[in-house]
Order: C-alpha cells, then sequence, then structure tokens
C-alpha cells in the first residue's frame, strides 16, 4: 500500500495546542502550503514560534500564513523551489536579515507519484530524488549557518514509512524517502562530533487522510478514493489512517526542547501499520 503523504491537502487544525512548547524560536517549514506542512506550521506557531512558511505554490502558502495569522500567531510567507540552490540562499538570506538565525527547520516539502521500475523514466526518477531528497541536502547545506547561529537547534526531516519497507509501485518515492532516513542520521552524528548543537531526527507517517495521498490510493487500488480510505483504514492496527495534526504533533516534539536527547533518531506514525 503506498505510504505518500507528501505533497497534500488536509483539514484544518483542530487540536488546540497552545502552551509555549517553541516559544520565541524561529521555524522553516518546507512543503507549508498544503496538508502536513500546513498543519505543521500552524502547530508550531501555535506553540510560540515565529514561522517562516515556504512552498512553490503560492496561493496556498499565502493561505497558510493567513490562518496562521488568524490564530493570533506570526508567520511569513515565502515562495521556494526546493530543488533550486539559488532559492536556498535566497532564503537564507532572508530568515538572516530578519532573525538572524534559525532554531527549527522542517523539510517537508515533497512529491509522491505511482511508478513501476520496469515503467518509470529516469527523467521520472530524477525529479522525485530532487523534490523529496536533493531538497533536504540543499537544506542543510545552505541553511547550516543559520542553524549554529540558534545554538540549539532541531532539523526534523520528513521520510516516510515508505523508505523503511518495500512498497511496489513508488520505488523512486520510497528510495528517496530511504535516503532521507539515512542522511538524517550521518547528519546528526557529523554535528555531534563537530560539537554543533543541532539535533537532526527523521519523521515517517504512515499514510495520511490528505486528498492527495487519497487519491493516489484510488489510483493504487483502482477504486473510488473514499473507498480506498475506508478499506485501508481497516487494515490498519488502530483502525484509521493518519491525520495531518497527527504528524505535526510529532514534529512539535522533535522541534521542542522537549527532544533535547534526541538525535539521529526516526520516528514512526503509522497507527501500527509496519510493526505487524
Amino acid at each position: 500500500m503506498p505510504a505518500c503523504s507528501s505533497d497534500t491537502n488536509g483539514e484544518p487544525l483542530s487540536r488546540e495546542m497552545n502552551s509555549g512548547r517553541v516559544a520565541g524560536k524561529v521555524a522553516l517549514v518546507t512543503g507549508a502550503g498544503r496538508g502536513i506542512g500546513r498543519s505543521i506550521a500552524r502547530t508550531l506557531a501555535r506553540e510560540g514560534a515565529a514561522v517562516f512558511a515556504a512552498d512553490i505554490l503560492s496561493a496556498d502558502v499565502h493561505e497558510t500564513a493567513d490562518l496562521v495569522r488568524s490564530d493570533g500567531r506570526e508567520a511569513t510567507a515565502l515562495i521556494h523551489d526546493v530543488t533550486d540552490p539559488a532559492a536556498w540562499i535566497r532564503i537564507a538570506e532572508t530568515i538572516s536579515a530578519r532573525a538572524g538565525q534559525l532554531d527549527i527547520l522542517v523539510n517537508n516539502a515533497g512529491r509522491c507519484a505511482l511508478g513501476s521500475i520496469e515503467e518509470s523514466s529516469l527523467a521520472e526518477w530524477r525529479e522525485l530524488m530532487a523534490v523529496n531528497l536533493d531538497s533536504v541536502f540543499l537544506a542543510l547545506h545552505y541553511c547550516l549557518p543559520l542553524l549554529k547561529a540558534s545554538g540549539a537547534a532541531s532539523v526534523v526531516n520528513l521520510s516516510s514509512t515508505g523508505g523503511m519497507v518495500g512498497l511496489p509501485g513508488i520505488g523512486a518515492y520510497s528510495a528517496a524517502k530511504g535516503g532521507i532516513r539515512a542522511f538524517s542520521k550521518t547528519a546528526a552524528i557529523e554535528f555531534a562530533q563537530r560539537r554543533y548543537r543541532i539535533r537532526v531526527n527523521s519523521l515517517h507517517p504512515g499514510t495520511t487522510n490528505t486528498d492527495r495521498a487519497v487519491s493516489l490510493l484510488g489510483s493504487a487500488y483502482g477504486m473510488p478514493p473514499a473507498d480506498a480510505r475506508s478499506e485501508l483504514s481497516k487494515s490498519l492496527p488502530l483502525g484509521r489512517l493518519a491525520e495531518p495534526e497527527d504528524i505535526a504533533a510529532a514534529a512539535l516534539y522533535l522541534a521542542s526542547d522537549e527532544s533535547s536527547y534526541v538525535t539521529g533518531a526516526e520516528l514512526v506514525v503509522d497507527g501500527g501499520d509496519i510493526a505487524r
């Protein structure tokens, strides 16, 4: 079953969290225009962070920033292509000029597409690698000076359960997400050895109840999205798909000082799916 969880639409944040768990911190969330990214941006903002919400989808990311501000919190919308090194230079310069440091980096931007190994092209493979995996390297490479300036930074890289188990039909996506898992561990150890106070962890959602993910499920199973959602929900140990808020709550933990001794770890949020 495809465990796609990125580049998706989601419902408005419904859980009330407002205890200041990341108060005073500066956060950058990529892929913040929709779904999981939007929920993470709103959650971090509600918990006190000043959020830079970045996405290539201009209208969507501005809507996210508006929602954050409607919550009475602070957000800046940035139009950003995560595959473009020049765009990363610009975004780092913007954050440096406005905040001087970066305390939380959430690499959420990504894209899932169906395609067998036999039928997929090299161009399609490279596109998914660029969006899902290259973007994480670029983020760390260009934002590292800002993270070092924090003195206590946290990087949360959105991977997937698809990066931990074999899932037919989404080979490029799974390979990229598996790469994020390994790269996060390498970055965590490298930064610790260099005495940078930067923690790096990967977050692994299962299939999440968003428009895009459910649409892909329907395509994979050859049935209407609603039927695919119902069938997969019944097959999961907890009996439901993840909601974007479930993933946002896990990201908040990894971003906060509550996880100050957690680095190089992988946090699975999938309702018990791959534990079987």
